[in-house]
């Protein structure tokens, strides 16, 4: 199986680099959706030029990569704190001309009554 990875890195003297938080990366991955076109979910397109990237949230959100790890590492160098967070998806998603997920009404391709009671937006088998 092939695995997708995002990675995320800040460094610097000072209290941004110190303070860090792991939520910001995935965060950051999912803020990259303002720059994404929905006309490019299926087929996906990808649109990752200089400051208007979108991998990293369209690797988040594929639909078939259902395996997720992620880990987190702060070390400090001299004055300098340095953050890593990487995660690993599988399998690996970000494939041009295929469908970045399923369009359509929440929970639509549920077979029969197996969408889930206590979460309406998912299908339980």
């Amino acid at each position: 199986m092939t695995v997708g990875q995002n990675v995320h890195m800040l460094f610097g003297p000072g209290a941004s680099a110190d303070n860090f938080q792991f939520e910001t990366s995935v965060d950051g991955f999912y803020n990259e959706v303002q720059n994404y076109s929905s006309a490019d979910i299926n087929p996906y397109r990808p649109s990752d030029q200089g400051a208007n990237q979108t991998g990293h949230y369209t690797q988040l959100v594929w639909a078939n990569s259902y395996l997720l790890g992620c880990g987190y590492i702060k070390y400090r160098v001299g004055s300098t704190t340095y953050n890593y967070v990487v995660c690993n998806y599988g399998p690996a998603g970000n494939y041009r001309g295929q469908p970045l997920y399923q369009t359509g009404s929440v929970a639509s391709a549920c077979a029969g009554s197996s969408r889930d009671n206590v979460y309406a937006g998912l299908c339980t088998s």
